[in-house]
């Protein structure tokens, strides 16, 4: 990865044949993780809304983590503006007083862990807007599992105002110190942005290539830790009396069916009418 500076004008030579635009839109779902905060200066604001519009424009549709304020609500306004689709998987205890009011579609969720794979699962790419540490801990997620190769989908960062350039100061370092894989760098896992039609062009680069798997894997359904006691030991679903145990949660049997019924997140989304009789 190069610095913050050399990255950045690297990117505002890149350009992208945009007669591929159509081939490479259809049904792609972009996940965006921003700062919900109401108190986000307007620059990032505009800079978020930009990028919803840019997205609806590509026909692709946006998935947030449905926040009325913020980047967030920019974003979520950008894209409906443009006539695009745009989704969400919320938390419960916001629906009332902290979701976007002009979303139809929202999955609603019990804890930050549902929440991150809601939006993590199905979608095509990840982008990262400023935000705080609830995005940090949503982009490092991803980041690390693309390095660990539990997805393949390009990662960017939204570097507003040079927003990202300490982070990307850091993970070079890290690099240059054998703390983080050469891949990072080498193979481009992480790249950035500075305009909403940049980060876009970028992606269309990727689905242009077809290089991206239709579903991500979770660790879950990685099989790290799959070994299974030695035939003369007792083994997990044996206690050494013959009373039957739980199955190990190390046990491939119980790894498929707990990623099965936990992620199969396509038929729960829900019509989300509770926030928006709220608001009148």
């Amino acid at each position: 990865m190069s610095s913050p500076r050399r990255q950045r004008k690297h990117l505002h030579h890149h350009h992208y044949r945009h007669d591929t635009e159509a081939a490479v839109s259809a049904n792609r779902i972009i996940t965006c993780y921003a700062s919900s905060s109401d108190r986000v200066p307007l620059p990032y604001q505009q800079a978020a809304y930009a990028l919803g519009r840019e997205i609806a424009r590509r026909g692709w549709v946006q998935r947030n983590g449905g926040g009325r304020h913020g980047l967030m609500g920019s974003l979520t306004d950008g894209g409906l503006d443009a006539g695009g689709a745009v989704d969400a998987v919320i938390l419960d205890v916001f629906t009332e007083q902290n979701c976007h009011p002009r979303l139809e579609r929202v999955k609603v969720v019990a804890d930050m862990s549902e929440r991150k794979h809601g939006l993590y699962r199905e979608a095509d790419a990840y982008i990262a807007l400023p935000g705080g540490l609830g995005t940090l801990e949503e982009l490092a997620e991803v980041l690390s599992w693309r390095q660990l190769a539990f997805h393949n989908k390009p990662i960017v960062l939204y570097n507003v105002d040079g927003f990202w350039d300490p982070l990307i100061c850091w993970l070079e370092r890290a690099v240059a110190l054998n703390m983080v894989s050469t891949d990072m760098v080498s193979r481009q896992l992480l790249q950035c942005a500075d305009s909403a039609a940049e980060v876009c062009c970028l992606l269309e680069t990727h689905f242009a290539a077809g290089v991206v798997s239709a579903e991500p894997c979770h660790p879950c359904s990685a099989r790290i830790a799959t070994v299974r006691p030695p035939a003369s030991t007792t083994g997990p679903e044996e206690a050494g009396d013959g009373a039957s145990r739980p199955p190990c949660k190390t046990d491939p049997g119980w790894l498929a069916a707990a990623d099965a019924q936990h992620y199969s997140v396509r038929a729960d989304w829900t019509r989300l009418t509770l926030a928006k009789e709220s608001e009148r």
